[in-house]
């Protein structure tokens, strides 16, 4: 299976699991979202946490992808909102 093949099917899983556990199973949204974007990641071919390999060349993990999407998403709502 192809890199492009395997990001586009695990986007496709992780929005359907995001619609299941939000609409069927009414679990609170923002675990939903964490949830599926961890899906998402995993199927998509990233490791879980950050690695280096010998040659010095840092692959970003799952988890670091989502803690700086978050944290960039709540700091552009706050710099809109309160001017910062």
């Amino acid at each position: 299976m192809s890199e492009s093949t395997r990001m586009m099917l695990g986007l496709a899983i992780g929005i359907i699991v995001m619609i299941i556990l939000v609409m069927k199973t009414k679990i609170h949204t923002f675990i939903a979202l964490l949830l599926a974007a961890l899906i998402t990641g995993l199927i998509g071919g990233m490791p879980v946490v950050d690695m280096t390999d010998a040659a010095g060349v840092t692959t970003t993990g799952v988890i670091t992808a989502i803690k700086d999407g978050f944290g960039n998403t709540l700091k552009s709502t706050a710099t809109c909102k309160y001017g910062l």
